[in-house]
């Protein structure tokens, strides 16, 4: 089991001798499950849109360069809200 550490902070504060201050808060933990190592590190992403990248390619030729993910960025030629135009 490891320990983790909270810091808080509110603001300079001015305490009297047997002062004290309290601080309520909320944790939410998330659930989680281990992660599938080979999967997690087996995905290749590919982004259009994104440095430099600017036209469309077809899934299949992404998946022929390796990717196994496609990003699509707003500044994709070919993009208008969303919905592809003359890919």
């Amino acid at each position: 089991m490891t320990q983790s550490e909270i810091v808080s902070f509110c603001g300079p504060q001015s305490l009297e001798k047997g002062q004290s201050i309290s601080f309520l808060f909320d944790l939410a933990i998330t659930p989680s499950k281990p992660i599938d190592m080979a999967s997690h590190y087996g995905q290749r992403t590919l982004q259009l849109g994104y440095g430099g990248q600017n036209a469309f390619i077809p899934a299949k030729e992404v998946a022929s360069r390796g990717a196994t993910i496609m990003t699509l960025h707003q500044g994709l030629h070919g993009l208008v809200d969303g919905g592809m135009i003359n890919p």
